[in-house]
């Protein structure tokens, strides 16, 4: 009798066992979203109301505390344009991600300066010591690599779970990028008319200190927010 007990309770565990790793090798799905963190600074002078992303490659690095590793990359044929937008993800940027409990997410997000395209675009606005509102256009057409770090809304660990659709946001802290340009930068800056309007456009070309600031501070305090 004891032994036939021992044997069933073997073989729930080994059925336990079969159906905890068939559940780690579901996959869930995940869709990602870009937005920028705009908080407005110069006590108010300076906001931002929109922008855009061009991804060229990314790539996904997950830990989980049980299963394998996941590893992937996507590549574009052609530069994809997502526009920071919190309420909608591109369909390019939903994936089937291998579901559990992960103890680190690392991604990567390329550009590309191939055909000297707007890689990442910031629309702002200053307003001057006068009073004068001005356009403000920050056009980043160089190759970068926004290595980023995913945390979870709550809690320490990322949990994705094949019954929720997930949702991560990619989150680039536009506020902190601007954050170290003085104030008298923008108030002589360079104009540039832009349909018509004069406009304060920050580029390798033009405004160039403005630029070289922002630049250093890319990706510095960027984040990937899971379930938000």
């Amino acid at each position: 009798m004891v032994r036939k007990i021992h044997i069933l309770v073997c073989l729930v565990f080994a059925v336990l066992m079969v159906q905890s790793c068939k559940k780690y090798k579901k996959p869930t799905s995940v869709a990602f979203y870009m937005d920028m963190e705009a908080s407005p600074i110069y006590n108010g002078k300076l906001t931002f109301s929109s922008g855009y992303f061009s991804l060229y490659k990314l790539s996904f690095d997950g830990k989980r505390k049980k299963g394998d590793d996941v590893n992937f990359e996507k590549e574009y044929t052609s530069p994809l344009q997502v526009a920071f937008d919190p309420n909608n993800a591109s369909q390019e940027l939903m994936f089937t991600i291998p579901q559990g409990i992960y103890e680190k997410i690392e991604m990567k997000f390329e550009t590309d300066d191939d055909n000297g395209i707007v890689s990442l675009k910031v629309v702002g606005n200053y307003q001057n010591t006068s009073g004068d509102n001005i356009p403000v256009y920050l056009e980043i057409n160089e190759s970068e690599v926004f290595e980023l770090k995913g945390t979870a809304s709550s809690g320490q660990n990322i949990v994705l779970d094949k019954d929720v659709a997930t949702k991560a946001k990619v989150l680039f802290n536009v506020s902190y990028w601007f954050e170290s340009v003085p104030m008298n930068s923008f108030e002589n800056a360079i104009l540039t008319s832009v349909n018509g309007i004069d406009a304060i456009v920050i580029s390798s070309t033009s405004n160039e200190s403005i630029y070289d600031n922002i630049i250093d501070r890319l990706e510095e305090s960027d984040k990937i927010i899971f379930n938000f």
